[in-house]
């Protein structure tokens, strides 16, 4: 790979070099490079279609790459500091499977968790493979990532950092530790986040002594063998762009975001908070990048905020739940765009605030476990109307998507602290998923 530089993009080039050949298609997919499906050659565009093919010799293979996707990963690899890099188009969530089961996990610690409850849940479960650790969450929330990292490895545990909106750690300035950089063995990295490719493409990165070829074999059990090659070479494009400008790109999307909180911070009844938050434990660092707000001091949900932006200011944040909502920024944005948003924010303060008297904060429901999660979700069950569900065991899951933060999981106790978080959450229109009954009516229980 010694002619390969971060300049170069080899599934770029190796699409471009297809173009020219003029190639006859008697393959998949069977639009024929748009040629049989002129309504969505129309809507996606010529160029599009013309590249969305089959695995070939010339472009190499997603599932066994030797050539192209081989060289792209290993520059993807040198430029995220990994030993090595799989492309993923199944999305991040493919991702964090494979890195589960490719260290036979059983037990998973995220969100921003204290070093020392880390430890005590190690020390609770010596059996347990590996911990898994948001890297930053959704919020922008890091742990001490290094710490809990040699405190696994200590315990001969392996360590998995879900680093779906962390792809900006690896090039930016003054933003919280990657994981590679801070020795775990296996991140998921979001590239379509804050790293500018299509949605559903993403990084599986290793580091250490993690064999390669058996996380191929894992990556395989579930990921397609028809990758898109839109989504390959949109990963191959992204990285190069990041590799060679990454820097000045995170510099300008920090200072928008502080630019934007100082602004909402100056409202008045919304918090758009930062580093402030840090504690040196279960705040160990904070992303800068991310422009979260509490709204509950203006009276009102994050949900509501988000329905209010989208419905009558034309505004799509990222998410809002009951507490907050999340905008997020990256090198796309402008300064104008902010303003809009700081002027929207200001205007449903006006027109909407009311008393935050009855409103459920989202502090922290500390689950209380009954069965293993495989164990229940697998066990007989009967759907249970909510009123009648206290006190039995859940036998699926409840989360408001996003963030997607389980209320409940299988084999854990519904508590009336539960059910009302879940009462709440409808009434103020979260979207919540995971349950058979979409109207979340009823939850399925263990059967008794």
């Amino acid at each position: 790979m010694t002619h390969l530089t971060q300049e170069s993009a080899p599934v770029l080039e190796a699409l471009n070099r297809y173009k020219s050949m003029r190639v006859v298609p008697f393959d998949v997919p069977g639009h024929k490079r748009g040629k049989g499906n002129r309504e969505l050659t129309e809507f996606l565009g010529e160029k599009c279609l013309t590249v969305d093919v089959n695995s070939m010799k010339p472009l190499d293979n997603l599932c066994h790459p030797v050539s192209v996707i081989k060289e792209a990963e290993e520059l993807a690899a040198a430029a995220f500091g990994a030993r090595h890099a799989f492309f993923m188009v199944n999305g991040t969530t493919s991702a964090v499977q494979s890195m589960v089961m490719s260290a036979n996990k059983e037990l998973g610690i995220s969100l921003g968790m204290s070093v020392s409850d880390v430890e005590q849940a190690i020390l609770e479960n010596p059996d347990a493979k590996a911990v898994l650790v948001n890297n930053p969450t959704y919020y922008g929330v890091c742990s001490d990532l290094k710490a809990i990292t040699e405190l696994a490895h200590k315990h001969n545990m392996l360590v998995l950092a879900d680093e779906a909106h962390g792809t900006h750690f690896y090039f930016g300035e003054g933003l919280p530790a990657s994981a590679m950089s801070v020795g775990a063995d296996m991140a998921a990295v979001s590239m379509h986040k804050s790293g500018g490719s299509l949605t559903q493409s993403s990084l599986l990165l290793v580091n250490n002594e993690l064999s390669e070829g058996y996380v191929r074999q894992i990556i395989n059990l579930t990921q397609t063998t028809s990758g898109s090659y839109l989504l390959i070479s949109s990963l191959d494009i992204s990285r190069r762009n990041l590799a060679l400008r990454g820097r000045e790109i995170f510099k300008k999307v920090g200072e928008m975001a502080e630019y934007a909180r100082a602004e909402i911070n100056q409202i008045g009844g919304y918090y758009a908070y930062s580093r402030e938050l840090i504690n040196g434990d279960s705040v160990y660092d904070f992303d800068v990048t991310k422009l979260s707000i509490l709204t509950l001091d203006i009276g009102l949900a994050g949900i509501e905020v988000y329905d209010i932006l989208r419905d009558e200011y034309d505004i799509q944040i990222e998410f809002g739940d009951i507490g907050n909502i999340l905008a997020y920024i990256s090198i796309g944005d402008r300064i104008l765009d902010l303003e809009r948003l700081v002027s929207a924010l200001s205007e449903i303060k006006r027109r909407y605030a009311k008393d935050r008297t009855g409103m459920l904060s989202q502090e922290y429901i500390r689950p209380q476990v009954v069965l293993g999660p495989q164990e229940a979700f697998y066990a007989e069950s009967e759907p249970t109307p909510l009123d009648q569900s206290l006190g039995r065991i859940c036998g699926e899951f409840v989360m408001c998507y996003p963030p997607g933060i389980p209320i409940l999981a299988p084999g854990e106790k519904i508590t009336a602290e539960v059910l009302e978080y879940i009462k709440y959450a409808k009434e103020k229109g979260c979207f919540l998923t995971g349950t058979q009954d979409s109207l979340v009516n009823k939850i399925q229980t263990v059967k008794e």
